[in-house]
């Protein structure tokens, strides 16, 4: 069994703009990782079943300083713009 855990960090925040699945792998697991010349990382399609797993987007839910807007521009032209809720937090 994995652990797996997402975030995403947008733009205004320490000038980072990235999405992330982390997964931590036991010895003896599959370590199919690929290097991109600085980070090493396991590419994982979401939305679409592979012999790994089977990871879906249900809702995405922003915390009470996100805008909305923001959001909504990540995931513009992804499939995830018409079939993902989008929930987020009363503004304080």
């Amino acid at each position: 069994m994995s652990k797996i855990g997402a975030f995403y960090l947008p733009a205004t925040l320490h000038r980072e703009n990235e999405v992330r699945l982390l997964i931590m792998r036991y010895s003896g697991g599959r370590g199919e990782t690929e290097f991109d010349g600085q980070n090493r990382y396991w590419p994982l399609p979401i939305g679409q079943h592979n012999d790994f797993c089977d990871i879906q987007l249900l809702e995405i839910q922003c915390g009470p300083a996100a805008q909305r807007s923001d959001v909504l521009s990540a995931i513009a032209g992804t499939p995830f713009e018409t079939t993902v809720p989008v929930t987020c937090a009363p503004q304080p």
